[in-house]
């Protein structure tokens, strides 16, 4: 069937799944369908960008194990998986993972245009969680500043131009602009939506204050002000992990973030 929208999933730092947005998903389609909606005109797709980095980070620990003394064994391992992705990625000039990454999210896209949407340009929403909020920010600016066109398509959803959507949740995009100088960020809603997308279009960001991992947004400059329409304090996790740094994996779970994105995307539907 052709679908009416489509949602991008993007994880974030460490080992993931290939199906590590299927419990958010699961809920999110019970609620829009509670709600008198069809979650079945919406296609989820996760862009699972993971195994560019996961060989390279295992190799890395059985390296640096092997004939060495290492305390906190279990730590360091932890540091490597998770962090390394981090400094990995945002090494733009050393190595090609950026580029790599980038384009598994633009096959996302691809197939959603011409399996999903029957090569028509329909509205896009992007999830972003951690790192992968990041991510998303940098594919939308390199896509509105032409970096690449000639790559990663010139299609209107290919160019973000029918992005009617962004949910960032655990985001770190403040620790990266401790090197920008002015602070600038993404244009959303994008000039190009259409008049009814843009009364709905809204880039909301979700953050727990246990998670040491997730920030607000807005109060990074002027043009993050404008940008992202609220940050959203929630609280996470169940009662082992929703008061310390554990929540940050707890968002994929949660009912309360899952019935906050289902209320969104709801409210897109309503204007298709």
């Amino acid at each position: 069937m052709s679908h009416k929208m489509g949602v991008l999933i993007l994880h974030g730092i460490g080992s993931q799944s290939e199906d590590f947005a299927e419990p958010m998903v699961s809920e999110v389609k019970r609620r829009i369908d509670k709600a008198g909606f069809n979650s079945n005109e919406i296609k989820f797709r996760p862009v699972h960008w993971a195994p560019v980095l996961t060989e390279k980070e295992k190799a890395l620990w059985r390296t640096l194990s092997r004939d060495n003394e290492l305390d906190w064994g279990k730590i360091r391992k932890f540091i490597i998986c998770y962090f390394a992705d981090a400094i990995a990625y945002n090494q733009r000039e050393e190595n090609d993972i950026y580029k790599k990454i980038h384009k598994i999210m633009h096959d996302e896209l691809v197939a959603l245009r011409k399996d999903d949407f029957e090569n028509q340009d329909k509205p896009l929403l992007l999830m972003g969680h951690s790192l992968g909020g990041h991510i998303i920010s940098n594919y939308i600016w390199d896509r509105q500043k032409g970096n690449e066109s000639n790559i990663f398509g010139s299609t209107p959803l290919e160019k973000m131009e029918t992005l009617t959507g962004i949910i960032t949740f655990g985001c770190n995009i403040p620790l990266f602009t401790l090197v920008k100088d002015p602070i600038v960020s993404i244009k959303f809603p994008p000039n190009q939506l259409a008049e009814n997308l843009k009364n709905v279009a809204q880039w909301n960001n979700f953050y727990d204050s246990d998670d040491v991992l997730g920030y607000p947004l807005k109060s990074l400059s002027p043009s993050y002000e404008e940008a992202v329409h609220k940050d959203i304090q929630i609280n996470v996790g169940n009662i082992i992990t929703s008061w310390n740094m554990a929540s940050h994996m707890e968002y994929w779970t949660d009912n309360d973030f899952a019935k906050q994105v289902a209320g969104f995307l709801s409210s897109i539907l309503s204007q298709i």
